[in-house]
């Protein structure tokens, strides 16, 4: 389940970073001169403004031919002249009124620049459900700590395997429970971002299915790799350990592998899986 849902996540990211790098990119629009409309900072020359604020909603009233709901009235220049913005009543439209003549037009329409900026940039692009986006990009970005500590549970579960065996030695139970963990490790580490620790895994796992006595097992071939794993999950987020890791689970797998076959050379059926390449994908 833990897999299915990483794996889920990872998509998910990948869906998610489509909007994100279209926010980011919008971002260098706006900051480069003249590309976004709006995204440049001019001083208005207060003797060219000869339309008040009121006669300026009037003029907006009678060029749409009723009492326009204003939600914002907005004094800014505009291809060099000052105007009023007057938002409200006009649907998704808004109404220019020259500052200086009183003339009234629709705003017209934004560039192709200028429409990329405000549907990236805000979302525009989800309509009704841009708040619901924005609270579940969110609750992604929290969600994503929680895998941090799912392969440190893991390899706890594989420690706390190995010590009910160091105590009560290998029965069916512990054996069990034991290449179940190591198995878990194998199948998921690599997912989660830590393709050593399966490598290490798997090496374990072949240990417990060749043994012909996982009790003449020398214990300290069993410790390495609990230890390896160990090591492994808890210095991942250290650069300069990753190759020290995959040279680690590579020795291990090369001393497993010489010890199995040295205690199978009279076990043929064993030697076949022995000698085959492993499935885990390294480093």
């Amino acid at each position: 389940m833990r897999k299915f849902i990483y794996r889920a996540h990872v998509w998910l990211a990948l869906i998610v970073a489509i909007p994100v790098l279209a926010w980011t990119s919008s971002g260098l629009l706006y900051a480069w001169p003249n590309a976004v409309e709006g995204g440049k900072i001019e001083s208005i020359d207060a003797t060219r403004i000869h339309v008040s604020p009121s006669d300026a909603l009037l003029k907006a009233n009678e060029f749409a031919g009723k009492k326009l709901p204003i939600t914002a009235l907005t004094l800014l220049m505009r291809e060099g002249r000052p105007v009023y913005q007057a938002i409200g009543g006009m649907g998704a439209d808004s109404l220019l009124i020259d500052a200086e003549s009183g003339a009234v037009i629709k705003t017209p329409p934004p560039t192709a620049l200028t429409r990329y900026f405000r549907q990236a940039h805000f979302y525009f692009f989800a309509g009704s459900w841009q708040v619901t986006l924005l609270i579940g990009l969110s609750a992604l970005a929290g969600l994503s700590g929680e895998f941090k500590n799912w392969m440190g549970i893991e390899a706890d579960r594989l420690s706390s395997a190995h010590a009910a065996i160091l105590t009560d030695g290998f029965t069916n139970s512990t054996r069990e429970e034991l290449f179940r963990a190591a198995h878990d490790i194998k199948g998921d580490a690599a997912t989660f971002g830590y393709p050593s620790a399966a490598v290490t895994a798997e090496s374990l796992c072949r240990i417990i299915e060749h043994a012909p006595q996982l009790d003449e097992v020398p214990s300290d071939l069993i410790a390495h790799h609990i230890n390896a794993i160990q090591a492994i999950v808890r210095e991942r987020t250290k650069l300069d350990t990753a190759s020290t890791a995959g040279e680690l689970s590579r020795k291990l797998r090369g001393v497993a592998d010489e010890y199995l076959m040295h205690v199978n050379r009279d076990r043929p059926e064993h030697l076949e899986a022995i000698l085959a390449p492993s499935i885990v994908p390294g480093e």
